[in-house]
């Protein structure tokens, strides 16, 4: 079995019906992946909101308090700090982004260096 195949199988997968909330303690450095529908996460003491789809990620940048709100029917994968699978290229996501989503990249993320 290809090892990202057997993480995706073992990787903690919470779902959460629109409307819905998960509460958790993060750390700086772990890893949100949104797998289907969107959720919408804020940090403790953050002023941005930051909004995932389908195959679209985020890493937690302080400690405290996050909650991940499902804008609509949602499942994701919360990679905690410490975990096994940290040294591990994360999972691929099989599915694809949404017909209409923005493609100008979100702010949180970093942007690729221009080739000439």
């Amino acid at each position: 079995m290809h090892i990202a195949t057997f993480l995706a199988s073992v990787l903690p997968v919470t779902r959460l019906q629109r409307r819905q909330t998960f509460r958790l303690r993060g750390r700086s450095g772990e890893r949100i992946e949104c797998r289907r529908g969107s959720v919408w996460i804020t940090q403790d003491g953050d002023p941005r909101d930051v909004v995932l789809g389908p195959c679209e990620a985020f890493t937690l940048d302080r400690r405290g308090t996050a909650v991940v709100s499902a804008l609509q029917d949602a499942v994701f994968v919360y990679q905690r700090k410490g975990m096994w699978t940290q040294d591990v290229a994360p999972t691929p996501c099989r599915e694809p982004a949404a017909p209409g989503r923005p493609t100008e990249p979100a702010p949180w993320r970093p942007q690729a260096a221009a080739t000439p």
